[in-house]
């Protein structure tokens, strides 16, 4: 979080005793955890308010969202997200709150159970859902795992579970959310995910997007999770291909630097910024990585004690 200075990583239940089902507040600058809190069992997706006060975080146990206030470290309010035909629970593959609404949030909802596993984007308020989501709203509608706010009132989504690859312009109001634009296979790949930043829309496949046309803009020469503003006018990606961090001028293209790490860390699979030339980054071997750019990785944990 840019407001208090620190991150906030969830720990899921298959993790070592000291951690896990824990939500932890890390000081990414020497690599030190600080508070952590106990929410629920196998907290997963989370979202932070801008002025870091409060975050909400998704427990894959329950099936539920929970409320998160930052300052004391305590849970508040918690929800269901509710069921799929065949009495199957849905759970929070990504969470937005809608701003200036701190009550209120967008999730996009997925099975365990079944596939395509994604179940469309519902809003929620102060627990209860509004009525309409993108599950079942038009014909040819695809539920979208990734999901990014490009303004108060308008989602992009990225479908990426069928070879269509939809990206959707996604609409919301009082009463929920529905789809209003779709153009195909402009961001093509399965589990693909999509940020938007400054007016781009960055995908892991290293495509940009104009999120207003949804057309293609241009293409990294990396693929993996993005940061766009690593720097000022610099683009990270925790590269998938070449275990490596890699920097490229936002506006050429161009590439700038590399800085590798471990193999053995694993394939990166989310990224966030963590402070000025700083990365954190989870892996698929189930490692939180924070690196300062040009230095060795200062933390690196898979949680397993």
């Amino acid at each position: 979080s840019p407001a208090t200075q620190q991150l906030y990583a969830t720990v899921p239940a298959s993790a070592g005793l000291d951690h896990r089902n824990r939500v932890l507040e890390i000081d990414p600058t020497i690599g030190v955890i600080g508070r952590s809190v106990i929410l629920g069992v196998d907290p997963n997706a989370i979202a932070m308010s801008p002025d870091g006060s409060f975050a909400y975080v998704g427990l894959d146990g329950p099936a539920a969202v929970r409320r998160l206030q930052i300052g004391p470290m305590t849970g508040g309010l918690q929800f269901g997200l509710g069921e799929a035909p065949f009495n199957t629970r849905l759970y929070a593959e990504v969470i937005i709150i809608l701003p200036g609404r701190p009550d209120s949030i967008a999730v996009s909802r997925r099975n365990f159970c079944c596939s395509p596993h994604s179940y469309g984007t519902a809003i929620y308020d102060s627990g209860i859902m509004r009525p309409n989501t993108t599950e079942g709203g038009g014909s040819g509608w695809q539920g979208c795992p990734s999901i990014a706010l490009l303004d108060p009132s308008t989602l992009l989504g990225l479908s990426n579970e069928s070879t269509n690859f939809q990206l959707q312009v996604q609409h919301i109001d009082t009463s929920g959310v529905g789809v209003i634009d779709v153009v195909s296979n402009v961001i093509p790949g399965f589990y693909e995910r999509l940020v938007i930043n400054g007016g781009g829309g960055f995908a892991t496949s290293g495509r940009v997007v104009d999120p207003r046309t949804l057309g293609l803009i241009g293409t990294f020469a990396a693929q993996g999770p993005v940061v766009p503003e690593m720097l000022p006018g610099v683009v990270g990606f925790a590269d998938r291909n070449q275990s490596a961090v890699r920097l490229f001028d936002r506006e050429t293209y161009v590439p700038l630097e590399t800085f590798n790490f471990p193999p053995a860390f694993g394939t990166p699979r989310v990224a966030v910024a963590c402070g000025p030339a700083c990365i954190a980054f989870t892996t698929d071997a189930d490692k939180l990585v924070i690196a300062q750019l040009g230095r060795d990785p200062i933390f690196e944990n898979g949680f397993d004690e």
